[in-house]
């Protein structure tokens, strides 16, 4: 999966936005279960999480009254409200109408600038009429994950030949995170040239390594091999052989590692697959509704371009 998100203090915005991104209902994904048709007992889909770094914090919030329909409805006609469980703090959500890709699919993101404090238990609910209808809990991590990497991203890339046919571990560095009881997220971000018309866009390109990341005990091992990538993101690629591109397609010297460690709850469900944890009937911690709401905390690594030595 690979996406575009917009740049965050932190870029904690981007690991947020993927991580909600893995649990939403997509397209080929089968959502004519059971669980998504109107009643009384489920009233709202929530999905998002609350990210220790971020400066913003958002929740997908919407009805399930027209669960097949394409777009959200133009209001929830509900309050969502964050709660602190530890100290009783509570704050109102703003609603803002987002158009989630081409189509023009909309739903509703609330949104809050309040912060999240580590190691604290929070709650998302959805009220009417001072009643909660919906509600989705989760703890915060007590730290941010301490990312080291061992080896810069080497260009040009190398490719097999007859007597090399594997150079996959000449194309990969590692990065190590240590501090967290679990990952929640691995993104790779690349800071690629775009051509468009007459001008040229900065586009930072993401792409999930959530599958690589291995539990070694003491620490956890994230496996990136970025030639294959590096070759699908040419942006102006020459005919014959794919080549990777060169460090002059790049606008900044690094690329970005971002990870971010799970709350307590994320064991329950992070070797499930994808298409599981869209499907309500497979999985939820949303009380009168379906969806997820979880805790991370997020720490991000510069991963530097560097000339291959002969």
């Amino acid at each position: 999966m690979r996406s575009f998100f917009f740049d965050h203090n932190g870029f904690a915005t981007v690991v947020r936005a993927l991580s909600v991104a893995t649990l939403l209902l997509f397209p080929g994904c089968d959502t004519t279960v059971d669980v998504l048709q109107p009643s009384d007992q489920y009233r709202y889909s929530l999905y998002g999480v609350l990210d220790v770094a971020a400066d913003t914090q958002v929740i997908r919030v919407d009805p399930l009254s027209s669960p097949n329909a394409p777009g959200a409805s133009s209001s929830v006609d509900a309050a969502v409200v964050l709660q602190n469980l530890e100290s009783g703090e509570e704050i109102s959500l703003q609603d803002s109408l987002t158009i989630l890709d081409a189509d023009s699919t909309t739903a509703h993101n609330f949104w809050t600038t309040h912060p999240i404090q580590p190691s604290t238990k929070y709650r998302i609910a959805v009220k009417k009429e001072n009643t909660v209808l919906t509600t989705g809990t989760t703890t915060t991590p007590a730290q941010a994950p301490s990312l080291n990497v061992g080896q810069p991203i080497l260009l040009p890339c190398t490719y097999p030949t007859p007597t090399i046919p594997d150079r996959q571990s000449e194309n990969t560095f590692v990065v190590f995170a240590r501090g967290a009881p679990q990952i929640a997220a691995a993104i790779i971000q690349y800071p690629i040239l775009q051509p468009s018309g007459e001008d040229t866009l900065r586009t930072w390109v993401s792409s999930n390594h959530y599958d690589k990341v291995s539990d070694e005990g003491d620490r956890f091992k994230i496996s990136v091999f970025y030639r294959d990538e590096l070759i699908s993101l040419h942006p102006d690629p020459p005919s014959g052989s794919p080549v990777c591109p060169g460090e002059s397609y790049f606008f900044r010297p690094a690329a970005r590692m971002i990870v971010s460690a799970g709350g307590p709850q994320w064991p329950e469900w992070q070797s499930a697959s994808i298409d599981s944890l869209a499907r309500p009937d497979l999985y939820s911690n949303v009380q009168g509704g379906h969806g997820f709401v979880g805790g991370i905390y997020t720490d991000t690594l510069r991963v530097p371009f560097a000339e291959r030595l002969p």
